[in-house]
């Protein structure tokens, strides 16, 4: 249960604050995407973050149990995955992209999503 807190405590923060930039600041957000859109170095570098941090949550975290504690192991799986995705097929991820700027709407669904994890995940690691 340490490690579940320790990660709590740290994957919330970033999630709120990651969520309310989400929420507040739409045009900045759309240029990270246009320039996500343009490809090469900032994809690569964006799948590879990605899967580092869903490695190192999966190696240090892969506990799949019914209570709160597998949501951090659920982030990790999807970070993983999403690494993954961006490494080895950035063409389909391409043509989702063009997609993704033109559905803001769930932007915004994900952002509140985002935020509600985030803000159960400092409730479980601080407070609780």
């Amino acid at each position: 249960m340490g490690n579940s807190i320790l990660l709590a405590q740290v994957i919330g923060p970033i999630f709120l604050v990651i969520a309310l930039h989400i929420l507040l600041y739409k045009k900045h957000l759309l240029q990270l995407v246009d320039d996500l859109m343009k490809g090469g170095l900032l994809v690569f570098l964006s799948g590879f973050m990605a899967l580092t941090i869903g490695m190192i949550l999966i190696t240090v975290h892969n506990v799949w149990v019914s209570d709160w504690p597998v949501i951090i192991t659920i982030i990790g799986w999807l970070s993983f995955l999403k690494g993954v995705f961006y490494l080895l097929v950035p063409d389909v991820l391409h043509s989702l992209i063009g997609y993704v700027r033109k559905a803001t709407t769930y932007w915004m669904v994900g952002g509140i999503a985002m935020l509600l994890v985030g803000v159960y995940l400092i409730y479980v690691g601080f407070l609780m």
